[in-house]
């Protein structure tokens, strides 16, 4: 019994497009293994923070988050725009002292300038919340193995 030449160019056809989707996959599972980005972090920190927060404390946080979300993005914009200032100044040829104390100095500025509108936003939603639900968040922060770290 022979092979004819349709059935090898068939088989070579079939072989081809086989390996080709084989090295499209793998490329794919790499590419996305090795670029893809991790979760932003202020996302993650967001995530870890309410799992600390009692159930029934949520939508009280939530709701105070909600009210200060214009706010809170233009901080997170402005965190942004001092780090790209840090970036270029660290790039420079020629590193200046001057210039990198004062962009570190406008980055602590403006995280801290978050930083304190969280904690007025916490602040604000935590004197809304019942005493027991405040006494289960106290109980899940000294437990937290957030405040364990050295």
């Amino acid at each position: 019994m022979t092979i004819g030449k349709g059935w090898i160019v068939g088989f070579l056809l079939l072989f081809a497009a086989s390996l080709a989707g084989n090295l499209f996959a793998g490329g794919l599972m790499l590419g996305r293994h090795f670029f893809q980005a991790s979760p932003p972090l202020v996302e993650s920190a967001v995530r870890r923070f309410f799992e600390t927060v009692p159930e029934a404390a949520r939508p009280v946080i939530r709701r105070h988050l909600r009210d200060n979300a214009v706010e809170i993005a233009l901080h997170l914009r402005q965190i942004r725009q001092a780090r790209e200032h840090l970036a270029d100044v660290v790039g420079r040829p020629a590193l200046d002292d001057a210039a990198l104390a004062e962009a570190f100095a406008r980055l602590r500025a403006s995280t801290t300038a978050l930083q304190e509108l969280i904690h007025a936003t916490m602040a604000q939603a935590i004197e809304e919340l019942p005493p027991d639900v405040r006494a289960q968040w106290q109980t899940r922060w000294r437990g937290s193995p957030l405040l364990r770290m050295r």
